[in-house]
C-alpha cells in the first residue's frame, strides 16, 4: 500500500477540476465543523460544505477527493473515500 502523504506530494502545481487527489485532514478554524487540508504548494483544501459526507471527516483522516473548484489560493473538493489511520 502506498503512503497517502507521498501521494499528495506528487500533485503538480496546476490542479484541474475533476482530478482525484489524496489529502490528510487537519483541524479547521475554531467554530467551523469541517476540517481542512493543504497541498504541498500551499493551497488550502476545503471540503465541500453541501456534501454530508464531508461532515464525517476528522483531523488525521486520509481523504480521497475529486477537485470541484480551483482558485488561486484554495481548492474545493468533494470527498469520495475516508481512510482512518
Amino acid at each position: 500500500m502506498s503512503d497517502p502523504i507521498q501521494e499528495s506530494v506528487i500533485i503538480g502545481v496546476q490542479e484541474m477540476t475533476g482530478e482525484e487527489i489524496t489529502v490528510v485532514a487537519m483541524p479547521g478554524k475554531k467554530g467551523h465543523p469541517l476540517p481542512i487540508s493543504r497541498l504541498p504548494n500551499g493551497k488550502i483544501v476545503l471540503f465541500e460544505e453541501r456534501d454530508p459526507f464531508s461532515y464525517r471527516i476528522k483531523p488525521g483522516d486520509v481523504v480521497d477527493c475529486i477537485i470541484k473548484i480551483v482558485k488561486p489560493s484554495y481548492i474545493i473538493v468533494r470527498p469520495i473515500r475516508i481512510r482512518r489511520k
